[in-house]
């Protein structure tokens, strides 16, 4: 028997390496795991010209590469130009910001990017939304062929490294205590917010200090800053499914977090994590309770019994993918 024949589409550019790394990820386990496929990069920059161009591409592409499945890896419009010219089964992985609202993308763009991820919900075969949450932003009549699946974590890659080791590595001194951050995208993640509990922090743990991962950090040096951080701090506006929450539950990182995206179901049963409202004083007051306790967490054994390690997460897409060329 042949191996399914897939085609991922993502939006963006190959070039940048840090945009949908998480699917990059999983699209290449899923190739080393008896899954054939390429990938197509939809350029989704707003301009007639391009799109034209991107389209005429797609239809060559496709017509050349002649799929089993597309897979496309987002919502918007790069699901939904992708359904032009596809005679297989196509599915969407939604991620967060594709159903949820984005007002920082500017009324306009946010309203258009989750109408056309409706209206390529519906024409789809499949659905895969990242957390339950999120599935529930879709029509019931959608939800029907809508599966949660998450994105798993390479429990190998992110492991507990003792944290002087970890900040020698870095370059960090090991006498102050360190909030890691997740600003890659910071209105909807909320730097404001996570400034305003730093300073409140301060006031009790002078030494304390907010580390902002922008985005732009190479990934295999992720583990280190985790494992070099006292707690992790999520302030987020929504999420899909954060995967920093995961990381720093496979590496042992304390967490203090709002309740979005599937957050609350992943930190329920960790020892030395708070799940609070989106407010500084809660969120300052819960960091200041973990900084000070001496409990040790247990992310790690919660997120493996959770069944999010990348082998349980892609036999589920592999049994996906199988359930539609039967």
């Amino acid at each position: 028997m042949r191996k399914i024949r897939v085609l991922w589409i993502l939006p963006g550019i190959e070039e940048n390496v840090n945009s949908m790394v998480f699917s990059r990820y999983q699209i290449s386990d899923l190739k080393e795991n008896e899954i054939e496929g390429k990938i197509f990069y939809f350029n989704t920059k707003i301009e007639i010209q391009n799109l034209r161009n991107e389209f005429i591409r797609y239809k060559t592409f496709i017509k050349k590469y002649k799929p089993d499945i597309i897979h496309s890896h987002y919502g918007t419009i790069s699901a939904f130009l992708g359904l032009m010219f596809s005679k297989c089964p196509y599915i969407i992985t939604f991620q967060g910001s594709d159903l949820n609202k984005t007002p920082s993308d500017g009324f306009f763009r946010d309203l258009f990017g989750r109408k056309l991820s409706l209206i390529a919900a519906k024409k789809t075969d499949k659905i895969i939304c990242v957390s339950e949450r999120l599935k529930q932003r879709l029509p019931k009549k959608l939800q029907n062929k809508t599966e949660v699946i998450p994105f798993g974590i390479n429990i190998e890659h992110f492991k507990p490294i003792n944290i002087y080791k970890a900040r020698k590595y870095l370059s960090w001194t090991t006498d102050e205590k360190v909030i890691l951050f997740n600003g890659n995208n910071p209105k909807i993640k909320r730097l404001d917010l996570a400034k305003e509990v730093e300073k409140i922090v301060k006031k009790t743990i002078p030494n304390v200090r907010l580390f902002v991962l922008e985005g732009k950090t190479n990934p295999e040096y992720i583990p280190f800053y985790i494992n070099s951080s006292n707690v992790l701090l999520l302030c987020s506006d929504n999420e899909g499914s954060p995967m920093m929450i995961k990381e720093s539950m496979a590496c042992n990182l304390p967490i203090v977090a709002n309740d979005v995206g599937d957050v609350a179901e992943r930190i329920s049963k960790v020892n030395n994590c708070y799940l609070v409202n989106q407010n500084v004083n809660e969120l300052a007051n819960a960091i200041i309770q973990v900084l000070k306790s001496s409990i040790k967490t247990n992310g790690r054994e919660i997120i493996q019994f959770q069944d999010l390690s990348n082998e349980k997460i892609l036999l589920k897409v592999k049994k996906l993918y199988e359930s539609l060329i039967c």
